[in-house]
């Protein structure tokens, strides 16, 4: 009779710090320090400081009456890598701590006696390496591989964690039994296939049970002898059913098989019917195509190593996450654990189960070992309904950038069952001026579709988005409008800004879109002191800093005029970095291009305040965010723009988002004053065929008077309201141009003759929103006519007036300047002149109804300047100061350093030209 024995409980334990344990051959004689554990035991848990490397021992006995003819010792987990010896004989070793493993000790063990099993598992050392291939004292030069060629998983790059982390089991089987069972179901056909794997001897007579339950708990079984002709058998077995319950979000219908082998222990495994696949970059789901709308979600935390022993913990955030509305999750960098999947098939959440080779650098090593860490989680993994594909690595690590055809064939040879990425984010932007385009590939089920190029991009984007920003990442990756031109220089290179229209080209189906959250911070500072465990000293720390700094910012720095206390700096900060997120979320829903979006990230980690939660799964308070975002059926509105002038035009775009797949909808917008009278309305009668329905471009009546008002937006169906959302508009005055005599434009010269003349022409003021497009010759001579006493403004500047200002030594001061896009954290931009922020009606704070001209570079504080706004970032832990307009001298004259995007949106954009107007006018004075 076939037995399972826990090895778990009392083991001895020793670092080996030094490296003796092989010399002194441990794995034959326990040295005397050892100290006694409990396994599973995780390092990080137990020890602030850790080696490399530990040996573990463990005594055992095996009765003669167990009869034992086949003998397995199983580890759940060990990380990251493991010898093991059994009386002194090297059995196996195994890398990667993600997948159980098992190993023959039939000829090692030694029946009715004491046997010793030692276990040697190394971890990451300082140098950043792991030993992955010592059994002997010998090898000294090769043993070691660079932990960026591994698969070792980007939680594992973050918080390394090491140990026997897993249960420990020793297998007595008998002549034969189970070794491996997968269920592959079939839902168009009505059966499942079960794949079993035997350990069995040649010509062994098996009587099989195989016993499946419903949804309902109804059991049915049928016996099977089948005759294992070669030893260690597989074989498929195939069942039919009749009117199968589907698997799904909705109705979570879970079936259970478990197969027996006479005389052997069962075995169990859950599976529902469903379908998913990826054609032509649409996702369908149970032949329905389904928008994703999920959340990058992994089970780390820095208290030590993997959480997933807390089952109650993570069942309630991944119910959390389901209640929110995601109905995808993603596994971060690193799969998920068995026990987690169980979960996500009992809650109906689907998974992008993602493989440990997150940027994983190339090598041939680091190949090898990540061929069989894929396949053995996809083999232990493949069975759970809530897996919907497979993630080959992602972000443009070289392994799968070299490698990457090659592995997809491999998974396509292991299962056929899900769609499988390779190198998901293949494209990568953000609004620090980088992009990058490397071949990301899809391989789907029923048509093996293979999208060659860019099936899936992240956007990492700035605090605030612009209404133009807003109706480019509406077209963005649309062929159909290959010549939109990209309106912030910030977003990305000059590279895809020149070859735009020939990288929409080679985009060759619809894109899945990552994006990354701007940071979010506490909303008390005593929440930044609750990090624990034993290496988050230096992360709470950091963070204390951070809101010690955010503390003098408000009460002794220069927010002191602005907020009133820390936590409504946190508050305003916090509300502008979620209108921002949703204005980018809307866009991009919007997009027929679009087939879904993944958001990192669900909770902190260290010092990254980029989570829906924090470290510690506890709410931030934006569940009402959460559920604007991940709603089903809604009216998205696009490329508003929130500043209006007085009777003119209000145009923007809207689209209709049906995921309910509504007959017959009505949506309208209505334009009222505070007290709900209507001003302007439109109402648009859809018949919609498919979850998204553009609506194309809507224009209504602006305000006839300047104050406060409301955008309105409705969705009706049959009548019924079903969705209505309020956008704030402020109508703001007509400029005032009569300070125009007084200013000389120099950007309207065609040619350094005409600029000179307009320099040192009569006008006081010389105006320029492009400085390092003129020479060395006209630079020399705007210093010269500052110095004489004209004042000299530059505006929108960028990193090349910069280096241009710079280098021009008549000038005798220099600028620095920094990122304040917030597009990696968070960025807040304010007004510390009342006249400007009163043109503004706010009381300094610009959100994000300003973005239209809020920067992405803000300047260092002058000496002796004058300053009129101000900006803060912050980028995880760091928080820099900036200033976004200063005034400073220069002999009889002065420079106004200007970086607000005022003049490219003087012309479109009321607030544009109503504070261009004031801050001229401020400087005549």
């Amino acid at each position: 009779m076939s037995s399972i024995i826990s090895l778990n409980g009392d083991w001895d334990f020793i670092w080996d710090g030094a490296n003796e344990g092989l010399h002194n051959r441990w794995f034959v004689t326990v040295p005397n320090d050892v100290k006694s554990i409990e396994v599973p035991y995780v390092w990080e848990r137990k020890h602030e400081k850790t080696e490399q490397v530990a040996f573990y021992f463990k005594k055992f006995a095996v009765d003669e009456k167990e009869n034992a003819k086949r003998i397995f010792i199983r580890f759940e987990n060990i990380s990251a890598h493991a010898s093991v010896w059994l009386n002194g004989t090297h059995i196996g070793s195994h890398f990667g701590g993600h997948s159980p493993f098992s190993l023959d000790a039939s000829k090692g063990v030694k029946v009715g006696e004491e046997n010793l099993l030692c276990v040697r598992v190394s971890s990451v050392n300082s140098y950043g390496k792991v030993d992955i291939s010592r059994t002997t004292d010998d090898d000294e030069n090769s043993r070691f591989a660079i932990v960026e060629e591994l698969p070792v998983g980007l939680p594992w790059k973050q918080y390394p964690y090491a140990g026997i982390i897993g249960n420990v089991e020793l297998i007595l089987g008998d002549k034969a039994f189970i070794s491996q069972c997968n269920v592959v179901p079939d839902p168009d056909l009505e059966r499942i296939n079960v794949d079993l794997q035997f350990n069995n001897p040649r010509n062994f007579s098996a009587d099989l049970l195989f016993a499946v339950s419903n949804p309902q708990g109804e059991t049915f079984a049928i016996s099977k002898n089948v005759r294992l002709d070669k030893e260690n058998h597989n074989q498929r077995f195939q069942f039919e059913f009749k009117d199968i319950q589907w698997w799904s979000p909705e109705s979570p219908n879970t079936y259970k098989l478990e197969v027996c082998l006479n005389g052997s222990f069962s075995v169990i495994r859950n599976f529902g019917f469903r379908k998913f696949d990826c054609i032509e970059g649409d996702f369908y789901f149970n032949d329905k195509i389904v928008k994703i709308k999920g959340i990058v979600y992994n089970q780390h935390e820095q208290a030590g190593g993997l959480w997933t022993d807390d089952l109650k913990k993570a069942r309630q955030d991944l119910k959390n996450i389901k209640e929110l509305g995601f109905n995808f999750v993603k596994s971060g960098g690193t799969p998920f654990s068995t026990e987690i999947l169980e979960i996500c098939d009992e809650l109906g959440i689907l998974v992008f189960q993602e493989m440990p080779i997150h940027n994983q650098k190339a090598s041939n090593q680091g190949l090898e070992k990540a061929r069989l860490v894929i396949k053995e989680v996809i083999e232990n993994t493949k069975s759970h309904p809530c897996i919907a594909a497979w993630v080959l690595g992602s972000e443009n690590g070289t392994l799968m950038l070299e490698n990457g055809n090659k592995l997809l064939s491999s998974v396509d040879e292991l299962d056929q069952a899900h769609p499988v990425f390779s190198n998901l984010n293949s494209v990568y932007v953000d609004n620090r001026q980088n992009f990058s385009e490397d071949s990301g590939k899809v391989m789907g089920i029923t048509t093996n579709n293979r999208i060659l190029l860019h099936s899936s991009h992240r956007l990492q984007l700035r605090t605030h988005i612009s209404q133009t920003m807003s109706l480019f990442l509406t077209q963005y990756g649309n062929k159909e409008f290959e010549e939109l031109e990209i309106p912030d220089l910030t977003f990305g290179s000059s590279k895809l800004h020149e070859e735009y229209e020939t990288f929409v080209d080679e985009i060759q189906d619809k894109i899945l879109v990552s994006l990354k959250n701007n940071s979010l911070l506490y909303k008390v500072n005593k929440t930044a002191t609750k990090l624990k465990g034993l290496r988050a000293e230096n992360n709470r720390k950091a963070l204390q800093r951070l809101y010690r700094g955010i503390n003098a910012f408000i009460k002794t720095g220069h927010g002191k005029d602005i907020w009133a206390t820390t936590e409504d700096f946190i508050e305003e900060i916090n509300k502008a970095s979620l209108e921002g997120k949703l204005d980018q979320i809307s866009a991009i829903q919007s997009n027929p291009r679009v087939s879904g979006f993944f958001l990192d990230q669900w909770a902190d980690y260290g010092v990254n305040l980029a989570g829906l939660t924090d470290e510690f799964r506890s709410s931030k308070g934006f569940e009402d965010f959460i559920e604007e975002i991940t709603l089903d059926n809604k009216v998205l509105i696009s490329a508003l723009e929130r500043y209006v002038k007085p009777k003119s035009k209000m145009i923007f775009n809207l689209a209709l988002l049906n995921e309910a797949r509504y007959e017959k909808c009505q949506a309208s917008v209505k334009l009222l004053d505070t007290k709900g009278k209507k001003i302007d309305s439109k109402t648009i009668k859809a018949t919609p065929e498919t979850s998204l329905t553009v609506l194309g471009e809507t224009t209504l009546k602006s305000p006839p008077k300047i104050g406060d008002y409301i955008l309105r937006v409705e969705l009706h169906h049959e009548k019924e309201l079903i969705y209505q959302k309020d956008e704030p508009i402020i109508c703001l005055e007509e400029p005032e141009y009569d300070f125009a005599p007084s200013v000389c434009f120099l950007d309207e010269a065609e040619n350094t003759r005409q600029a000179k003349k307009l320099i040192f022409g009569d006008e006081p003021i010389v105006f320029t929103s492009s400085l390092s497009s003129w020479n060395d010759d006209i630079l020399n001579s705007l210093a010269l006519a500052v110095k004489e006493g004209k004042t000299l403004v530059i505006s929108d500047v960028n990193d090349e007036d910069v280096e241009a200002f710079n280098s021009c030594i008549d000038f005798g001061m220099e600028i620095n300047a920094h990122d304040s896009s917030g597009s990696f954290g968070v960025s807040a931009h304010f007004y510390t002149d009342k006249d400007l922020a009163k043109v503004a009606q706010t009381d300094g704070f610009m959100g994000n109804m300003a973005a239209a001209i809020i920067p992405s570079m803000s300047m260092t504080e002058m000496e002796g300047a004058k300053v009129f706004a101000r900006s803060v970032n912050i980028e995880d832990d760091k928080l820099t100061d900036g200033v976004d307009i200063q005034s400073v001298k220069l002999d009889a004259g002065k420079i106004v350093f200007c970086q607000y995007n005022l003049f490219d949106n003087v012309e479109n954009n009321v607030l544009a030209e109503l504070l261009f107007a004031h801050l001229i006018k401020k400087i005549c004075k």
